[in-house]
């Protein structure tokens, strides 16, 4: 049995109960948990991965399916985008299996770039499936040097922005640092949308020139 808890979010459960009209015996003896139990659930007390799906589980019915994600209190999504950005630093094309659980399942990345015509465009990377094929292209054409820096965040209603510096190799010569912007959407606790953008054309040039093989199973598209 997974034994981490998680803090829950008392008022969905008590209003999932409610619709069913049902009482906290009623649940409690459903779930096979004692009322004690359901009144600290809904309290917003913390619950093992268990206890919440079972739960879950007696709150379900033939035509709604309750998931145990519902009543999890909402996680800070400052905390989600932080833990992405470290996650790069640390693990670099091998940070994706420190994240998957962040990120919705059709979760993209929109790398900002230029055309010739120096008009910008969004270059998209689909599932985790394109966050891999993204980083592993990165790390092929270019060597990190002091990785991420001086980062800096900011948060609005359905986003949080992340800024940091960042210097790399590319074709054996170092770039001058630059700075970075990631601006996370999110769908309600996970990433669904990650857009990249650089602070001067130059890098961005050199990023747009990322290639694909196009034999993987997913497709991109400009706009």
């Amino acid at each position: 049995m997974n034994r981490r808890t998680v803090k829950s979010n008392g008022l969905s459960i008590r209003n999932l109960r409610n619709q069913r009209g049902w009482t906290q015996r009623d649940l409690a003896r459903r779930a096979g948990y004692t009322e004690r139990l359901i009144r600290k659930a809904e309290s917003g007390g913390a619950l093992d991965i268990q206890t919440a799906m079972d739960i879950a589980e007696a709150l379900s019915q033939d035509l709604r399916k309750v998931f145990v994600d519902e009543f999890f209190a909402a996680r800070d999504r400052l905390t989600i985008a932080k833990n992405f950005l470290d996650a790069f630093a640390l693990y670099g094309r091998d940070m994706v299996a420190h994240v998957k659980h962040d990120l919705t399942i059709d979760f993209r990345v929109r790398l900002a770039a230029f055309s010739r015509s120096s008009t910008c465009y969004l270059d998209d990377w689909f599932g985790l499936n394109g966050l891999h094929l993204l980083l592993d292209r990165i790390v092929r054409d270019f060597s990190m040097d002091e990785g991420v820096a001086d980062q800096a965040y900011t948060e609005g209603v359905d986003l949080v922005s992340a800024r940091y510096r960042q210097k790399l190799w590319f074709a054996g010569h170092a770039l001058e640092p630059f700075w970075v912007n990631l601006h996370f959407r999110f769908e309600s606790d996970r990433i669904s949308t990650l857009e990249v953008d650089y602070d001067t054309f130059a890098v961005s040039r050199i990023f747009s020139n990322l290639q694909r093989d196009e034999s993987q199973p997913y497709e991109s598209s400009s706009s």
